[in-house]
């Protein structure tokens, strides 16, 4: 029974990750739903194989960060590029609002532990403000729409894309190191910072990229326009 209520919460914030994810950067969400729900019920599983029976929370977020990129790589048909900028950015997202969460727990003078009636409400209060954040976004239609699923991608690592890919392992680096803040060192005010901080400098250079890609359409478009004849 304990491991089924697990997966419930688990599941629930795998759903408001990915779907997280899939509004930052406009993928359309309907056409995924299979894939989603395929892929949430795998991360679960590994979830619970990590907290519950390997007992090794501490790393969880060195490796779920992994799994989560194969399945957007191979599964969502993301360009390998993008793949990991895409989960690193959704996923720090995701760890911002959560390091929040951690933190008002912390005020509270409450330790969360992994499998107790706490730590599910702190899943769902974070899955419940993501699911929020997802629908202001969807509303107004905000993101970014220079990644394309199913559509085969060269990248040039210069410039800025240079940058993000940097970002990107840097914001993994980030990423990897939440659990064993909290876990071992109850650093929260530490994993706030240091989670809204990656995020922020990420979408910097996103929005470059953005503004980039942008450009590089628009100025396409008007090469290939025909001239009028006389």
């Amino acid at each position: 029974m304990s491991a089924l209520i697990f997966l419930f919460f688990s599941m629930l914030e795998w759903i408001a990750l990915i779907l997280l994810t899939f509004s930052i950067y406009r993928f359309p969400i309907r056409d995924y739903a299979a894939q989603v729900g395929i892929a949430v019920l795998f991360l679960s599983v590994i979830s619970l194989v990590l907290f519950e029976y390997l007992d090794i929370d501490i790393l969880a977020t060195l490796i779920q960060p992994l799994f989560v990129f194969l399945f957007f790589w191979l599964f969502f048909k993301v360009p390998v590029y993008y793949a990991g900028l895409c989960v690193v950015n959704g996923y720090l997202g995701y760890a911002a609002i959560q390091s929040i969460v951690f933190y008002v727990y912390e005020l509270l003078g409450i330790m969360i532990h992994p499998g107790t009636a706490l730590a599910y409400l702190a899943q769902a209060v974070t899955a419940a403000v993501a699911f929020i954040v997802i629908g202001f976004a969807l509303k107004y239609r905000l993101g970014f729409s220079f990644v394309t699923p199913n559509e085969i991608t060269r990248v040039r690592l210069r410039g800025t894309n240079l940058k993000l890919l940097l970002l990107t392992f840097a914001g993994y680096g980030a990423l990897s190191s939440f659990n064993f803040l909290y876990y071992l060192s109850d650093y929260t005010i530490i994993i706030v910072l240091l989670m809204f901080s990656a995020f922020a400098i990420i979408q910097y250079w996103t929005f470059q990229k953005e503004y980039e890609s942008s450009h590089w359409h628009r100025t396409r478009a008007e090469m290939t326009k025909t001239p009028d004849l006389p």
